[in-house]
């Protein structure tokens, strides 16, 4: 604790970032594991990988490291080698809205 507040004073401890410039960024979402997506049904990763024939474009957060990685909310894998109604991209190419799920399945896009 002495060391953090020592460091305070003598001014290491940067409130900015140098190089970012934070009113050039807009706030998108909020993502967490387990938060479910609204896929837009244009993007042609959802056509080109046969994604469109498993209904409609719901899709669960698996797994988020530099990249996040969904799985269709209807497939469930039988082992982790199991690629079926997964989906993978890097935050800055997103193409879906965070969506909240009620207990009779239905859904409301989250603004």
């Amino acid at each position: 604790m002495v060391n953090a507040a020592s460091s305070k004073k003598i001014g290491i401890i940067k409130r900015t970032h140098p190089h970012l410039d934070p009113t050039q960024w807009d706030f998108e979402m909020f993502l967490c594991v387990d938060d479910m997506v609204l896929w837009d049904s244009e993007d042609p990763r959802f056509i080109k990988e046969g994604h469109c024939l498993l209904g409609e474009p719901i899709y669960r957060v698996q797994k988020i490291s530099k990249s996040i990685t969904f799985r269709h909310h209807s497939v469930s894998p039988a082992d982790k080698t199991d690629k079926r109604g997964m989906l993978e991209c890097s935050p800055s190419t997103l193409k879906c809205k965070k969506i909240i799920m009620n207990v009779m399945g239905g859904y409301t896009v989250e603004s």
